[in-house]
């Protein structure tokens, strides 16, 4: 496989937050009511901590540690749960590495107070801290290449994403009963309502003991995981729909992982659509049908818009939004030098495009991109290339949306990102396969950034597409 043709990977990313989202739990807890926790940690438990393994489809790729112990930060008393978490994952053939640390800490009443998280990725860096204040949650976003200072409105009662497991044991969550409420997430940056749900009783086998376990499946705007919780609050397993589980596991055994998981699963594969038809020219193919799970979609490449059509630079002035940073400077600089004195919007698209696909290494990136680390790094997957080419076409007044969606390769649909612009009627361009037009077998599910991408992961296990025909 041709390496510059890679996959949609933060798929995969978001996969995995949204079932590292629902952990591991205080073991006592009494909750008064739907939007107010008390939480008392016995003499038995001053400290508690677990391990669990991460595994895909069997095969184990990390692990996590979680320890919740109580404490005291500015002279309010509470409880501060630290966690480390480590993938290794092979991607496109590329070894990877991701690393997560983080802690949040609540109140006594089990209000959020703070919370740091860092993630490190190959040669990207993301730390996000936050503070809350009433009603209002505090900031501060840093990667190596950009600080971001930001406010969000929040409910008194919200949660982070990470603390949602201890609701698992409201005591009046009977089977098939419900409970809802909002958490911050992290990752992408914004509020989404979650919903709990009591799905029945198991017994589950955890070192050769058998366990009595209560299933819940948890429901965060549409992206589900279960977990497998005993009376006493300890999680044993969680799981995603996509092949991805957790498994409660002692200390050693969570550490070790088996060297040869490097080798073996190519997560970019695993996920792709395997083709009912091969096409011998795929980056020429100017129209397809498709069965699209059952309907029937007909995609044509665009053509190249007519000059008398083309508008001029700028088109429209652009509001900047998280990690497309096209008000900044270093992006506007360099856009300005790449097109020079264009003001035709079709010809600077192309040249951006072309700057983008000539300077930016290809390799898998299992990252949150922002365009100015993408700019200090110069590598990345279609996910760097997008967002890099957005901002840049952005900054000189060029309408881009950021498209998600599946392009054919060798005989496989993989899960790829490309943009679109507006020079007078909107066209699909593809810095990553450097073309100016692309081709028709790029096939678009949705369009937007970061928050809109999450909708990917529902989108995954269902996916079907068989080709009718081609041109």
């Amino acid at each position: 496989m041709k390496k510059f043709y890679t996959a949609f990977v933060s798929i995969f990313w978001f996969t995995m937050m949204g079932l590292l989202f629902h952990r591991e739990v205080l073991p006592t807890l009494i909750i008064t009511n739907p939007t107010g926790y008390e939480i008392e940690l016995t003499n038995d438990y001053p400290v508690r901590e677990s391990w669990m393994g991460i595994y895909f489809k069997d095969r184990k790729i990390g692990f996590s540690n979680t320890v919740i112990v109580q404490d005291v930060d500015n002279g309010v008393a509470g409880y501060r749960i630290n966690e480390t978490l480590l993938l290794r994952l092979n991607m496109l053939g590329e070894k990877n590495f991701v690393r997560m640390k983080g802690a949040s800490f609540f109140s006594e009443s089990y209000l959020l107070k703070n919370f740091y998280y860092r993630l490190v990725s190959g040669e990207y860096k993301l730390e996000v801290s936050g503070d809350v204040k009433a009603d209002e949650l505090n900031l501060v976003i840093k990667t190596d290449a950009d600080i971001k200072v930001k406010s969000l409105k929040i409910k008194q009662n919200t949660l982070i994403s990470n603390s949602v497991s201890p609701i698992l044991l409201f005591k009046k969550l009977d089977i098939n009963k419900e409970i809802s409420f909002e958490i911050f997430n992290p990752i992408s940056f914004g509020t989404n309502r979650v919903s709990i749900r009591n799905i029945g009783i198991e017994n589950l086998e955890f070192n050769k003991k058998e366990y009595q376990a209560y299933v819940f499946e948890i429901d965060s705007s549409g992206i589900k995981t279960k977990t497998w919780m005993t009376k006493d609050g300890d999680i044993l397993k969680e799981e995603s729909g996509l092949g991805f589980t957790m498994h409660k596991e002692d200390p050693k055994h969570a550490l070790d992982i088996d060297p040869l998981s490097f080798g073996s699963q190519d997560l970019a594969v695993e996920f792709a659509l395997p083709s009912n038809m091969e096409i011998a020219q795929p980056r020429d193919v100017f129209y397809l049908k498709i069965d699209k799970g059952g309907e029937i979609v007909e995609i044509f490449k665009d053509k190249e818009p007519l000059k008398e059509d083309i508008l001029a630079l700028p088109i429209e002035e652009i509001r900047e939004e998280d990690f497309v940073q096209s008000s900044d400077e270093r992006i506007a600089g360099l856009a300005r030098e790449i097109i020079n004195t264009e003001k035709d919007s079709w010809t600077a698209s192309k040249k951006i495009l072309h700057w983008v696909y000539d300077n930016v290494r290809k390799v898998p990136a299992l990252s949150i991109p922002s365009s100015l680390d993408v700019l200090r790094t110069m590598q990345g997957d279609c996910n760097e290339h997008t967002v890099l080419f957005t901002a840049l076409a952005r900054s000189v007044g060029i309408p881009t949306k950021m498209v998600a969606g599946v392009v054919y390769l060798d005989n496989a649909f993989y899960y790829h990102a490309w943009p679109k612009v507006y020079v007078g009627e909107w066209i699909n361009m593809d810095p990553t396969l450097g073309q100016e037009i692309a081709d028709a077998l790029h096939i678009p599910l949705l369009e937007g950034g970061l928050k809109e991408q999450l909708e990917l992961i529902r989108i995954i296990g269902e996916l079907e597409i068989r080709i009718v025909d081609y041109k």
